[in-house]
Order: C-alpha cells, then structure tokens, then sequence
C-alpha cells in the first residue's frame, strides 16, 4: 500500500496532518486494511484528535479482533477521553493477547 507507507514517511518525520491524509487515502482504496486504521488512528491521536483516533481504532478492530497494537492504542485514546475503564479494559486485552511490558500501561487499572 503506497499511500500507507508514504503515510509512515510523513509520520516519522512529524507531519502528522499529512500522515492523516495518506492514511485515510490508504484506508478508502483498501477498506479491509486493519493496519491503515490503526496508523490513521495513531496520527489522530499525535494531533489530540481523540474521538477521530478512536473511532480508527475500533475500525482497525473490527476488522482484526487479534490486533494486539490496535488495542493498545485504543486504551491510549479512551484515557485521553477521560475513560479509564474502557482504556483498562482494552490493556487488559492487548495483555491477553501479548503484548510487550504492560504493566507499563496498566499502572492505574485495578
């Protein structure tokens, strides 16, 4: 996917708004693609777009309900949105499905 990887040359380099674009073009041309999603939910979420970052997040997420980072991030964007037990929630999910140091994220889940 050209437009998802041009998306990440943008996101790296901090050019969040133009990540965004690719990202959403990525995601338009291939529907089905989780990963576009997820990394169109990660630049919303760098621009505190948080209700956006979520709603790409639970997109990602239904189309691939194993998609450990997806839930990882979404627990990022629900605890900006002040929902801590939804982000505890998803942590403990993205731990079921293994992700690396959760305990990291889940320091104020109890």
């Amino acid at each position: 996917m050209a437009y998802n990887n041009r998306g990440s040359a943008k996101y790296a380099k901090q050019d969040f708004d133009g990540a965004v674009a690719d990202f959403k073009k990525a995601s338009e041309l291939k529907p089905n693609y989780a990963f576009a999603h997820n990394n169109l939910g990660t630049a919303l979420l760098r621009l505190k777009k948080y209700k956006e970052a979520l709603a790409a997040f639970n997109k990602a997420i239904s189309l691939d309900a194993q998609y450990t980072t997806a839930y990882a991030n979404r627990a990022s964007a629900k605890e900006m949105l002040h929902d801590l037990k939804g982000a505890c929630a998803d942590w403990k999910k993205a731990k079921q499905l293994g992700i690396k140091n959760p305990e990291v994220f889940m320091q104020n889940c109890k």
